[in-house]
């Protein structure tokens, strides 16, 4: 696929199997974040004291309200890893303290690191995307957020929701939002960008997309991020995003081109601003292969 940065528990850096198999892949190029609630005990914390060299960063999660009496001791126990600070919000309706602030609270961000010691524990902040937010906005969104403040980004990208949709506009609106976050993060290689879930949930008390099932066989998102890597290896930038009720269009730029979200099967000039049917290659992100005539999921246009 393509995928660099993943996300673990901070336990599992303390079983010696999972660990192995982390160092090896660390050594392949993976980056692990680990996250704990709280400041972890036990062989959690030894391990991050002892084995911290494999991570590239330790997620806290905690409570804003709290986070405080937790930063002198956090400051010691990250020693060399980059420490990112979650923000469990008890005021906000969330499935779980694993998606941090929105995108847009850059004032949260400074009253954080006006407590004592937060300069010293903190360097990076976690800001959560909720499944109907746009990618490319509120990832840039979240990087004015820090903008000047010395603190690196990660985003975690959510499609977890409570009610059951219609499967086929679910399923259009996750490969559709995993195609945007996926060029998002090439575009801005400074942020961490996770997919959460990365393994989907089709039963419990939520439903949530993925890029593997239950038994990890690939599902149509995790195609789609592979075949956007595979295209764009070079890097690209994104610029201006047009939408109407048909879909969206992300310019693309360094190479120019277009990234097609339609909602639904449509002809390409259903979408506004579309480029010309003859321009550059039109891929099927899905298929990996050129683009029927007939739009039917996210579409990558270069040139070539």
């Amino acid at each position: 696929m393509g995928v660099q940065d993943l996300r673990v528990p901070l336990d599992d850096l303390a079983d010696p199997e999972t660990r192995n198999r982390m160092t090896e892949l660390a050594a392949l190029g993976h980056r692990f974040t680990a996250y704990s609630y709280g400041l972890p005990k036990g062989s959690a914390r030894e391990a991050l004291e002892t084995h911290g060299h494999v991570l590239a960063a330790w997620e806290l999660i905690a409570p804003t309200t709290s986070v405080a009496e937790l930063l002198a001791d956090a400051a010691v126990l990250k020693g060399a890893v980059p420490l990112y600070f979650n923000a469990c919000r008890v005021d906000v309706e969330a499935f779980s303290s694993s998606h941090g602030l929105q995108c847009d609270e850059r004032r949260t961000v400074e009253a954080l690191l006006s407590l004592d010691g937060a300069l010293d524990a903190i360097d990076g902040m976690v800001f959560g995307l909720g499944w109907r937010e746009a990618p490319t906005p509120a990832i840039e969104a979240a990087r004015r957020s820090v903008e000047g403040l010395d603190l690196a980004v990660a985003i975690h990208v959510q499609f977890a929701h409570r009610k059951p949709q219609d499967i086929g506009e679910t399923e259009c609106h996750d490969a559709n939002r995993i195609a945007e976050s996926a060029i998002a993060a090439i575009a801005h290689s400074d942020v961490t960008v996770i997919l959460d879930n990365f393994t989907g949930i089709d039963r419990g008390y939520y439903f949530s997309g993925g890029l593997v099932d239950r038994l990890y066989n690939p599902l149509a998102g995790a195609l789609i991020v592979r075949h956007i890597n595979a295209a764009l290896r070079g890097g690209c930038a994104t610029g201006a995003i047009s939408e109407n009720r048909n879909g969206r269009i992300v310019e693309l730029q360094h190479p120019e081109g277009a990234l097609l979200l339609p909602l639904a099967e449509l002809d390409p000039t259903e979408l506004p601003n579309a480029p010309s049917r003859g321009t550059g290659r039109w891929i099927d992100l899905v298929r990996g292969e050129t683009a029927p005539a007939r739009l039917t999921g996210p579409t990558l246009v270069i040139p070539g």
